[in-house]
């Protein structure tokens, strides 16, 4: 049983490892066929559906497992009522930077607008739940919107950095997130 669970840990990765090598090269999730994908990972197609019902899902569970990993890299982190988010931003740029290589191979493809809708969708709820500004409206609606607004700008940032289009540090893209959102809520 435990060798049977290891196999299927094995060839999940295998198969997600070829694809992220497909997506590098062909530079568009679109242009991957399934069976392209299991010849180049040598493995048979009822395999290959055994894990995944097409290429789409293969994206999806990378683009789950990256959110997941990031909300448990998180989880001991107290947001506090405060008006300082830094300290979280801060610790969400080091958990992307620690994984740049896997980013980059993305984002120079037409993969991430699930990853960059996810992490968008993350980090704006995270900040609008836990953080109260006096700047920011009392109508909910419009303070989603605001933090939104900041968090979105500050998400395509990150996606221009691992495309290799801006020449900031992730650290430096954290700290102008944090100062649209302050200057966002100056009174």
């Amino acid at each position: 049983m435990e060798k049977e669970y290891r196999n299927k840990i094995r060839t999940r990765n295998l198969i997600r490892e070829t694809f992220v090598e497909m997506v590098e090269e062909k530079g568009d999730i679109d242009k991957i066929t399934v069976k392209e994908l299991i010849e180049r990972a040598d493995i048979a197609k009822g395999t290959f559906y055994n894990h995944y019902s097409d290429i789409n899902a293969v994206t999806e569970d990378i683009t789950n497992e990256i959110i997941h990993t990031l909300k448990e890299s998180l989880k001991d982190f107290s947001l506090s009522k405060s008006e300082d988010i830094s300290p979280y931003l801060e610790r969400i740029m080091l958990f992307l930077e620690a994984n740049e290589k896997l980013y980059k191979k993305f984002f120079v493809s037409t993969f991430p607008s699930h990853f960059i809708e996810e992490l968008r969708n993350f980090l704006t709820d995270s900040i609008n739940q836990s953080i109260t500004y006096s700047g920011l409206s009392d109508n909910p609606s419009i303070r989603y919107a605001q933090i939104d607004l900041a968090v979105s700008g500050g998400t395509e940032l990150v996606v221009d950095y691992f495309r290799g289009v801006i020449k900031l540090s992730l650290l430096e893209i954290g700290d102008l997130i944090w100062d649209a959102i302050y200057k966002m809520t100056k009174n």
